[in-house]
Order: C-alpha cells, then sequence, then structure tokens
C-alpha cells in the first residue's frame, strides 16, 4: 500500500504545473534593513516573503572573545534561492561565495 502511494507521487510528479514545484533561484542582496533580495534580475523579494537558512543568520559561540559561526547576509551578496510554497515564499539556502 505505501509502495503504490509513492508511485503514484513520483507518477504525479511531472504533472505538476509549474508554480507547484520547486525551483532554485539565485538572488542578490539589494538591502539589509528591511531585507531585500533580487531574484533573477527581474524581481524583488522583501523580507515577509523571506524564510533564511542559519547559514545566512549571523551566529556567534560566545567565547572570549566571541567567535562568529557564520555571519549575516550584506549588500552584495549572492545567494542561492528556493521557491517554494507555490512562488509565495523563497528560502534562502547560502551564500554562493561560502564560508568568510
Amino acid at each position: 500500500m505505501a509502495g503504490s502511494k509513492l508511485i503514484n507521487i513520483i507518477q504525479n510528479a511531472g504533472k505538476m504545473s509549474t508554480g507547484e514545484t520547486t525551483d532554485l533561484l539565485f538572488g542578490d542582496v539589494t538591502s539589509i534593513s528591511p531585507l531585500k533580495i533580487k531574484i533573477d534580475n527581474r524581481f524583488e523579494v522583501d523580507e515577509k516573503f523571506l524564510i533564511l537558512s542559519a547559514l545566512v543568520k549571523e551566529t556567534t559561540i560566545s567565547a572570549l572573545p566571541d567567535i562568529i559561526l557564520w555571519r549575516g547576509l550584506r549588500v552584495g551578496d549572492k545567494v542561492r534561492v528556493l521557491r517554494v510554497n507555490k512562488g509565495q515564499m523563497f528560502y534562502v539556502m547560502e551564500r554562493e561565495e561560502g564560508i568568510d
């Protein structure tokens, strides 16, 4: 029974309209406060439609001195973004440059 459900999901995945799938997009941070990201040089998304992964949030380890594990986003950062929830939300995964 579970196997047949999985087969149906896989078979129907290709039949979904484009708006229902998850897309990998690329963006540029254009503003920090409020946070705005320009997606694929086509449109700008503000913070109410963005979900940030831990990799793009400033994270520190409290020690003497504090150690910055991940830095927050900065204007000009290039980011990888997933379009989710039928294009209503955007999940900011990581900076393209990696760790610095």
